[in-house]
């Protein structure tokens, strides 16, 4: 079955009604009565109101993410157990330039020597050997750091990914201080 296009005029309708409204909605707020900072205010709201829903679509992070399988091999204590932190993932991120890495605190007080600043955190790609650190700005590293890690909350650290060497698919070992996790895949 072959889906017939609809005709131009019915395509451009649903745009032009709401062109309609927010001219309407100019003129109503723009009247003699009302001054112009009144104006500003109920075309900041309008546009408020458009671009909202569209600016939190999919920013929602959802708990459903589970630890891949394989981390847990390498360590007979489980690393909640030991570290008192869950992987979330490790993605590639920035077109591909870097790999986030989400982790979220579980216990507090063992998480606690993990956010240390002065712990080094990097990468090791496991095919290459290639070593990937975490990039440095003038405000510090790009990764989260805390005194006091707060229970359930989601920390990360940003890697740099120089020449996109890392590709999706990519075994990688994560060294963060003591703790080291190896097989994890990137995503």
């Amino acid at each position: 079955m072959v889906r017939q296009k609809k005709p131009a005029s019915k395509r451009w309708a649903f745009s032009f009604q709401w062109v309609k409204i927010i001219y309407r909605f100019v003129n109503l707020v723009s009247r003699e009565n009302r001054s112009f900072p009144d104006c500003m205010i109920g075309i900041c709201l309008l546009l408020l109101l458009i671009v909202s829903p569209v600016q939190f679509m999919g920013c929602a992070t959802t708990s459903e993410n589970k630890v891949p399988e394989q981390i847990a091999k390498s360590e007979p204590m489980s690393i909640e157990e030991k570290w008192g932190i869950e992987i979330i993932g490790i993605r590639l991120t920035a077109a591909d330039q870097m790999l986030d890495f989400r982790y979220r605190v579980i216990d507090p007080e063992k998480a606690s020597s993990l956010l240390q600043r002065q712990k080094e955190s990097y990468l090791i790609d496991q095919a290459t050997g290639r070593k990937l650190a975490v990039p440095k700005t003038k405000l510090g590293p790009l990764r989260q750091t805390s005194v006091k890690p707060l229970p359930n909350r989601i920390y990360f650290i940003l890697f740099a990914n120089p020449n996109r060497s890392v590709k999706l698919g990519t075994k990688v070992t994560l060294v963060l201080g003591d703790l080291k996790i190896e097989d994890l895949v990137v995503e």
